[in-house]
């Protein structure tokens, strides 16, 4: 028998991190993973000679939370068939999951068959694989039953792990030997794993003073396959700098974005072509060179300036940008395309916007005519700075990429500068005043910066993807910096298949040589711990902090 909550029993609902449970009198009930459920709940129980349950009754209940966890307290009562028994439940919720410990002291001796700490499992979890792990270290592998096991399906247990969806989840059981039994023989909707096994004699005499203390102790590990299928090749990754004077300049393995106009204008983020020259001297992988003017005019202006300076090759591609629509106008870029050729130049000419996907969308008009790629930018911060909305931005990105594919015609896609802030506001009707001047956003500079970038590069690791340029604001030791140009030192390596979850990791597995590079980012705003298996089988553990990344050789 179980005891159950009486009608009306209050429910209190609680949460931390991505655990949460529902505290129904004396049971931890509903407990899930970052909304997936994960068990039927954890209760202490106190039954007599006869197996019955005596009734709890809960006497006091403590929260208490912390930036480090959650804690409850519940002091508990039971009483009933003649016995009295009391205890302490403790659960405490952190970094390493959910741990429930219970403290029981018998009022006055009575002979009873268990008391300790029972974990009701999902019915659902009905023929999911178990890794069982027993007392003296061995391991047995079976699934929970699919049709109503007569006997108890696990023994002799100290540890039970599950997969679900992805995540597995890790029991660990201290302070007495437990079993599992399965309650649908009772039409009750769970498998119950309890403390005192059967085979043991019973009743047992539990003198008046005599205590039990027990535990139970759950976390969930995020699972990664790295497979050897080949699904993509690390793009080209450029970058745009908030000083492109920056002596990083020569650092970065990748080509510079530059956005030039012959009238640079606070917040338009544009440079001078004198800036300009100095920064390609420096660009040791060639220029990216977007000029923002109104007439073609203009536009070969700016050009030969550079061209006089620095050698055409030295330009990897070249589009014009009208000032206020941010639009590439197709006779302005036919005119400056031509005159581009006669000097020489014989790199890319792209057509598309030099603000937002939007603007793409709205005017697809500008993507006619014979050029080499599709270029625009992309901003995280346009309508939420908040770090949860920025995460999310990263899912949208391959839509754009996708969408924007089709509106070319097929052309290659040159996506960026993509930043967290916007560079500039391409949607303002005046001038900005110095509080409205466009600001790096301080996420680039920390963690979640890194997170957000990777996760950018693996979403739009795609065939239709010839080059990505990211902002780089916060010096060449921030987080997004450091995993960028270690990213862009790999271009063209393979990337290898994963298989992970929604809640897990963003994995980017890349294959240079013998040795393969995997890449973590971790997009949620608590820690996970991340199981990792190569192709050849081989495990590793590693734990990533909220908004963090790392990396692992395998």
């Amino acid at each position: 028998m179980t005891g159950h909550a009486s009608e009306g029993t209050p429910t209190l609902g609680l949460s931390w991190g991505p655990w949460a449970f529902q505290l129904r009198g004396d049971e931890i009930a509903a407990i899930s993973y970052a909304g997936l459920p994960v068990l039927r709940g954890i209760r202490a129980v106190v039954r007599n000679h006869n197996w019955l349950t005596l009734a709890p009754e809960v006497a006091a209940v403590e929260v208490r939370e912390t930036d480090e966890a959650l804690a409850v307290e519940l002091e508990v009562a039971w009483s009933g068939f003649g016995a009295r028994y009391s205890g302490r439940a403790e659960v405490r919720i952190d970094d390493d999951g959910v741990a429930v410990a219970f403290h029981g002291i018998a009022v006055e001796e009575f002979l009873g068959n268990r008391v300790g700490l029972v974990v009701l499992h999902r019915p659902d979890d009905a023929g999911r694989p178990v890794v069982v792990g027993h007392p003296n270290g061995s391991q047995t592998e079976a699934p929970f039953p699919r049709e109503i096991s007569p006997h108890q399906p696990f023994k002799g247990i100290a540890g039970m792990s599950w997969d679900r969806d992805g995540t597995t989840f890790e029991l660990a059981f201290s302070g007495d030997v437990f079993e599992t039994e399965d309650q649908r023989n009772w039409t009750d909707a769970s498998f119950k794993t309890y403390s005192t096994p059967l085979s043991r004699p019973f009743p047992v005499r539990y003198g008046a003073g005599s205590r039990v203390e027990q535990s139970v102790r759950l976390r969930a590990v995020q699972t990664v396959d790295v497979g050897d299928a080949v699904v993509g090749r690390v793009p080209e990754i450029g970058f745009c700098l908030e000083d492109p004077a920056s002596a990083v300049l020569e650092t970065l393995p990748g080509p510079l974005v530059l956005d030039v106009s012959l009238a640079p204008q606070p917040g338009d983020g544009t440079v001078a072509p004198s800036e300009a020259l100095k920064a390609s001297e420096h660009a040791v992988h060639g220029i990216d060179l977007r000029i923002v003017a109104r007439t073609a005019a203009e536009a070969t202006a700016i050009l030969d300036a550079i061209l006089d300076e620095i050698p055409a090759e030295k330009v990897l591609r070249l589009t014009v940008f009208d000032p206020v629509t941010h639009l590439a106008n197709a006779e302005v870029l036919e005119v400056f395309a031509d005159h581009a050729r006669r000097l020489g130049y014989r790199g890319k000419i792209l057509t598309g916007a030099r603000s937002h996907f939007t603007e793409l969308n709205r005017n697809p008009h500008v993507l006619s005519g014979g050029y080499d790629g599709t270029v625009y930018s992309v901003t995280s911060q346009m309508h939420a700075v908040e770090p949860e909305s920025v995460m999310e931005t990263v899912a949208m990105q391959p839509l754009t990429a996708a969408q924007a594919f089709r509106l070319g015609g097929g052309r290659p896609l040159h996506i960026g500068p993509i930043t967290i802030a916007p560079r500039f506001n391409a949607v303002a009707t005046d001038a900005p005043r110095d509080d409205e001047l466009p600001q790096p956003s301080p996420l680039a500079a920390r963690p979640l910066g890194a997170a957000w970038a990777l996760g950018s590069v693996a979403v739009l690791t795609l065939p239709e993807v010839a080059s990505l340029s990211y902002g780089l604001p916060g010096g060449a030791e921030a987080p997004m910096a450091r995993l960028l140009t270690q990213l862009a030192g790999l271009s063209g390596s393979e990337v290898l298949s994963t298989a992970t979850t929604a809640t897990g990791p963003v994995a980017y597995p890349v294959r240079s040589g013998p040795a393969i590079t995997c890449f973590l980012a971790n997009p949620n705003p608590w820690p996970i711990e991340v199981r990792l298996t190569g192709p050849d089988g081989q495990t590793c553990e590693t734990w990533i902090p909220g908004w963090d990344t790392t990396v692992l050789t395998i």
